[in-house]
């Protein structure tokens, strides 16, 4: 997130001069549209990447600046290889600490490892590759793509149930 921050703040000057047309495209993650348990780092950081974007859209619209956002689900990677490749038997914790939060190991952790297999994640070219080009060249980028999928739903459709039901039925959702 700090990044992304000293990214845009660096080329910021060159953008303005540019005038109507330019773009920034930030990726984010589905994980800023709804937080899973056991991942509340990485899901603070892609929330702040969304409050970040919003801001900067409103920011820089009077420049003639679009800014979009990539909420992209499991998209085959090295991500999801890397994280679960050397957690050990007890993800990385001690033994204690895995027995107290056997639940998220069992649930939210196997599901996870499960979506990232590359089998199961979809291919960058059809779903993240293809949004960055639409936000970039489309006369009428949109503020938001939400792509690829999570649980075997579309991204989109994950968005815009978070944002229909009650925070209490989203948590027995995604918990």
């Amino acid at each position: 997130m700090f990044g992304l921050l000293d990214v845009t703040r660096a080329f910021l000057p060159g953008l303005r001069a540019t005038g109507n047309g330019a773009r920034i495209v930030n990726l984010g993650s589905l994980s800023g549209v709804v937080a899973s348990p056991g991942s509340a780092t990485y899901c603070a950081s892609k929330f702040a990447v969304e409050g970040i974007t919003d801001a900067l859209r409103r920011e820089l619209s009077p420049f003639g600046i679009s800014v979009s956002l990539l909420e992209p689900g499991y998209v085959r990677s090295e991500m999801g290889v890397k994280q679960y490749g050397d957690a050990g038997p007890f993800h990385g914790v001690t033994e204690a600490e895995y027995e107290l939060y056997r639940p998220v190991f069992d649930g939210f952790f196997e599901e996870d490892r499960w979506n990232s297999l590359p089998e199961n994640a979809s291919p960058a070219a059809t779903t993240t590759s293809a949004a960055i080009l639409d936000a970039i060249v489309s006369p009428t980028p949109r503020t938001r793509y939400a792509v690829a999928s999570a649980a075997g739903m579309p991204a989109a459709l994950i968005v815009w149930l978070v944002w229909l039901l009650p925070d209490r039925m989203v948590d027995l959702i995604a918990g």
